[in-house]
C-alpha cells in the first residue's frame, strides 16, 4: 500500500480524476473500482453510490461521493465520507464548506453500535474517522492488558509425563494399549484464551484492515502480539454480539462494541492493476442511518412523555406494511399489490395518532413562486396523502402527516405532548392542508429534526 494521503470528502463532494494517482486525486481505473465495489455493500439504487459526471468548468471528469458516508480502504487509497447537510449538493458553489453532521454521534444515537457517549470523543473528521476509532481502540484495549484481562478456566486434554487434574480413562486405555509411558490428563487451566478476548482480539485485527496509515496499522500490530496467547479465529459480528459479559468483566462491554463496529466492515476483493489484493471497508447508508437515528431519539422522548401521562407512547420504524391494491390471476384466485410501508408511525397505547417520513435531503430556503413549497416534492405529498387514506382509522378524521428535514442543532424534547407528539421539533417551516374542500381535511407539517454538529 502506498503512502498517499488519504482523501476526506463530504457527501456529494467531487473527488478529481487525472492521469496519475496524486494526494487529492485518483485515477480512472480507481474511480471505476470504487463504482464497482456498490453492490458489495448492497446499495441497490446507483444514484446514491459514488458516480462519474463532468465538470463543465474545469472541463474534466470526476468522481463524485453519493449518500453513503463511510470509510473505504482500497490497495492505492483510502477514501474517508461524511454525512453532510446541504441543500444543494450537486451545484452548490459553498458544498464543500457546508456543515456536517457528527457521523459517529448518529450511529451512537441510531443504535448501529452500543456505547456510553463519554466513552467517544468529538472527532476531527477532517481526517479519517476510522482512524480515529482505531487509536482509540488500540488505547483503551492497551489500558486492560497492562491492567491484566479476564481469564477463565479452560478445560484442557493433554498426554503428560505426570498426572494432571484427572484420568481420561477412555483416552488411557488407547496410550497404555500403544504402549505410550504417558498419563491422558483432563484439567482445567486458568487463561487468557476467552471468547471475550477472541472477540477483542478479532476486533484489533479487523481494525488493521480498515485504517490507512502506516504507523496506526504498525501501533495495531503491536497491540496484537501482546496477545500472542489468545488464539486468533474468524469472528463473525453475531458471534461477537452473542458473546457473554460476566459480572467481573462488565467494564470491558464498550471495548466489545468498538470490536463489533469494526467487524461490520466488508472485505473487498481489489480488481484491476491490484487484482488479488484485499481491501475493506465500513459503508452505511445515510437515509437509513438518519431514519433509525430519529425514531432512537423520538422514542426517547415519548417514552417519558407517556410514562408522566400514565400511557404508551411510542413510535415504531418500518416493520408494518399495508397492500393497497388487488388483482385477479388467470386461475381466479386475488392477489395483493403495491405496498405502503411509511417510516415511522407513532402510537399511544396501540393505536395510531400520527404518520411521519424522514428525508435525507435539506429544505429550500428561497421563497419565490416555484420554491414556495420549500423544495418538499409532490411524488412525497402524493405518498403521504396515501398514507392518510390507507392506515387512517376507519370513520376516522384523516391521521395527522409530518415530513421530517435534518438540520444542524441541539435535540430537546421540551414540548413533546400526548396531542403533539412532534411539539418538541417547533411549529415546522410550514403546515399544508391537503384537500382542504372536504370535511377532514388532511394536516401535513414540514419539521426540521436537529442533528449533532461535527
Amino acid at each position: 500500500m502506498s503512502e498517499r494521503e488519504p482523501i476526506i470528502v463530504g457527501e456529494y463532494d467531487p473527488i478529481r480524476i487525472g492521469q496519475k494517482s496524486s494526494p487529492k486525486t485518483i485515477t480512472r481505473e480507481e474511480a471505476d473500482e470504487i463504482i464497482g465495489l456498490r453492490k458489495d455493500f448492497g446499495c441497490k439504487n446507483p444514484a446514491e453510490w459514488f458516480r462519474l459526471r463532468h465538470n463543465r468548468k474545469d472541463g474534466r471528469m470526476e468522481l463524485a461521493a453519493g449518500s453513503w458516508v463511510g470509510v473505504l480502504n482500497l490497495s492505492e487509497v483510502q477514501i474517508s465520507v461524511y454525512p453532510k447537510v446541504d441543500p444543494n449538493p450537486d451545484d452548490n458553489p459553498d458544498s464543500l464548506t457546508a456543515p456536517k453532521a457528527n457521523l459517529m454521534a448518529m450511529l451512537l444515537g441510531a443504535g448501529y453500535v452500543d456505547l456510553d457517549p463519554r466513552d467517544v470523543p468529538k472527532l476531527d473528521q477532517s481526517g479519517a474517522f476510522v482512524d480515529h476509532l482505531a487509536n482509540l481502540y488500540n488505547q483503551k484495549l492497551l489500558l486492560e492488558i497492562t491492567r491484566g484481562l479476564p481469564h477463565s478456566y479452560v478445560e484442557r486434554r493433554e498426554m503428560l509425563g505426570t498426572l494432571r487434574g484427572r484420568i481420561d480413562f477412555e483416552q488411557q486405555m488407547v496410550a497404555t494399549a500403544r504402549g505410550l509411558p504417558t498419563l491422558a490428563c483432563t484439567y482445567d487451566s486458568f487463561e487468557v484464551d476467552t471468547r471475550l478476548n477472541r472477540v477483542l482480539k478479532a476486533g484489533l485485527k479487523a481494525a488493521r484492515s480498515l485504517v490507512y496509515g502506516k504507523k496506526t496499522k504498525q501501533m495495531l500490530r503491536r497491540t496484537e502480539e501482546l496477545l500472542d496467547e489468545v488464539h486468533d479465529m474468524a469472528v463473525s459480528v453475531d458471534y461477537a454480539k452473542s458473546t457473554p459479559i460476566s459480572r467481573g468483566s462488565r467494564h470491558l462491554e464498550s471495548l466489545k462494541q468498538w470490536a463489533i463496529v469494526f467487524l461490520s466492515r466488508k472485505p473487498l476483493d481489489i480488481r484491476g492493476k491490484a487484482d488479488g489484493q484485499k481491501g475493506a471497508g465500513l459503508m452505511f447508508r445515510m437515509w437509513d442511518v438518519y431514519e433509525r437515528y430519529v425514531i432512537n431519539q423520538l422514542n426517547k422522548t415519548l417514552a417519558e412523555v407517556g410514562k408522566s401521562a400514565g400511557c404508551k407512547l411510542y413510535a415504531i420504524g418500518q416493520r408494518q406494511s399495508w397492500k393497497v391494491a388487488t388483482y385477479e390471476k388467470e386461475d381466479g384466485t386475488t392477489k395483493e399489490a403495491f405496498t405502503l410501508k411509511p417510516d415511522i408511525i407513532i402510537y399511544r397505547d396501540r393505536r395510531p395518532i400520527m404518520i411521519a417520513d424522514t428525508k435525507w435531503k435539506v429544505l429550500n430556503d428561497a421563497e419565490d413562486e416555484e420554491t414556495a413549497k420549500l423544495g418538499v416534492s409532490q411524488p412525497d405529498v402524493y405518498q403521504m396523502m396515501a398514507y392518510a387514506q390507507i392506515i387512517s382509522p376507519p370513520g376516522e378524521s384523516p391521521l395527522p402527516l409530518a415530513l421530517l428535514y435534518p438540520k444542524i442543532g441541539t435535540y430537546s424534547g421540551a414540548g413533546c405532548k400526548i396531542d403533539d407528539p412532534l411539539g418538541h421539533l417547533g411549529s415546522g417551516r410550514r403546515k399544508f392542508t391537503i384537500d382542504h374542500k372536504e370535511k377532514n381535511p388532511i394536516s401535513l407539517k414540514i419539521l426540521e429534526f436537529p442533528l449533532p454538529m461535527a
